[in-house]
């Protein structure tokens, strides 16, 4: 090792130091503060020289590992800055030094032309960031770099365990008002298990105008259902033993495409937004229908207090039992404090209608919203309150009862959601949410309680 040494020395320092009669003998570690120091100075190709004859004594060595990324990148040739800086991160343990190499290998990607893996490599270094400023810094260079992409894109993962995953009736009994029409079958009730929900969405930006953008998205959702062992007796059959519903016929899937467009009129200094979607939806395996949407917002306020918004959407779904139109009109208001807490509202106005009277109906729905901007030791804290009224004037149960005064649903939603923050993997942090509903109904089919816990995963950038 030290014949390896004393020869990179000797070739070095004969164009370094031209009157230097013999060559030095250095350690290792004496080899690696002159490369760190040449580096430092402004001589990346000294400093390669020594990395590379650094590596060659020991092809294991972390230091000098990073030593090669980042002059080889300094030198021009960023792939194999990035190949000596993936290869640095497997052979360190050192969470500084870890964090040094995951950004050096983030720079070479960046200037290899790939900025996914550069945001990928920043990731990696902010969970060996040593303080709050490395990883703060760690994250505005993901963002510097995510603004910079044309590409988007966000993925959602949750488990949640629910009392009530059929939206089933908590009593035993079909009643209207205070009539008992029958029994209500063990499907119709509510069925306890998990279920798993998937998102995933892609979005590109087209290349900015004078006051527009556009951007394509493409959104996936799906969501499977496990039923528990008691909401798997309850829906058996007694006489043939057979399920009468499972896990799998709550299931959803829906995928769309959306095209927005946001537009900034010569008179008005805050920027429209139009949309256009269109997508598939199917519920237990079999196909629902295609869908079209249209939704239009327009801001009556923004600034750095709070801005009040004003939205409307008009969507046409095509269902086997017909046609469904629904349209809606919604105002939202949001406000921040100094301190970063978020104060949130709105109030939306809907009404559906189909070929069935049982699809027409009118909706009014209000929700506040509030998030701490500061976290509560190790945890961040938001939370939501949502209340509903939904009014059907005619409705029918069967081809043959048709419920007099129609039905008439009033729903209240409490939510929690918590955030570890202190704690992350790859600048995600686990998510806990709880959720608690109830909603009464003048039919006891739609008297529904539900009390849900889920466990999931969001982005600190």
């Amino acid at each position: 090792m030290q014949r390896i040494l004393r020869g990179a020395l000797a070739s070095l320092l004969l164009y370094a130091a031209p009157l230097c009669a013999e060559p030095v003998v250095l350690t290792q570690t004496q080899a690696k503060r002159v490369a760190q120091q040449a580096y430092a100075a402004g001589n990346p190709a000294l400093a390669n020289a020594l990395a590379k004859r650094l590596t060659e004594a020991a092809p294991g060595d972390a230091e000098a590992l990073l030593l090669l990324a980042a002059t080889e990148t300094a030198l021009g040739r960023p792939e194999a800055g990035r190949k000596a800086g993936r290869l640095a991160f497997a052979r360190s343990d050192d969470p500084g030094l870890r964090h040094e190499i995951a950004r050096h290998t983030a720079f070479a990607a960046y200037n290899e032309g790939r900025p996914g893996l550069a945001r990928f490599w920043l990731r990696r270094a902010s969970d060996t960031a040593p303080d709050t400023d490395a990883y703060e810094r760690d994250g505005a260079d993901f963002r510097a770099l995510r603004a910079q992409s044309p590409f988007r894109f966000g993925f959602d993962l949750s488990l949640a365990p629910s009392s009530n995953l059929n939206n089933g009736a908590q009593g035993g009994f079909l009643t209207v008002g205070s009539v008992t029409v029958g029994a209500l079958s063990g499907s119709a009730q509510a069925l306890s298990g998990t279920r798993i929900v998937t998102q995933a969405q892609l979005g590109y930006s087209l290349p900015d105008r004078p006051r527009a953008q556009t951007t394509l998205l493409g959104r996936i959702y799906a969501s499977q259902n496990i039923l528990s062992d008691e909401a798997k007796a309850r829906v058996r059959d007694p006489v043939t033993g057979e399920p009468t519903l499972t896990g799998s016929d709550l299931n959803q899937t829906s995928a769309e495409v959306i095209v927005r467009h946001n537009f900034t009129p010569a008179a008005m200094r805050n920027p429209l937004s139009a949309s256009l979607a269109t997508g598939q939806s199917w519920a237990g395996g079999q196909q629902i229908g295609p869908h079209l949407r249209a939704e239009f917002g327009m801001p009556l306020l923004a600034g750095p207090p709070g801005s009040l918004r004003l939205a409307a959407t008009v969507e046409r779904q095509w269902q086997d039992a017909g046609p469904v139109t629904a349209q809606s009109l919604a105002l939202e208001g949001e406000r921040r404090d100094a301190r970063g807490n978020a104060f949130g509202w709105g109030v939306t106005l809907r009404q559906t209608s189909g070929d069935t009277r049982n699809q027409d109906n009118r909706e009014i729905s209000g929700e506040l919203n509030y998030s701490l901007g500061r976290p509560v030791g190790p945890v961040t804290l938001s939370g939501r309150l949502t209340a509903l009224a939904r009014d059907y004037e005619h409705y029918s149960l069967g081809s043959f009862l048709q419920v007099t005064d129609g039905r008439s649903d009033y729903q209240i939603t409490i939510a929690l959601d918590m955030t570890l923050s202190n704690i992350s993997l790859m600048g995600y942090a686990p998510r806990i949410s709880l959720t608690g509903q109830q909603t009464q109904s003048n039919i006891s089919r739609f008297d529904t309680q539900q009390l849900g816990v889920a466990f999931g995963f969001t982005s600190h950038f």
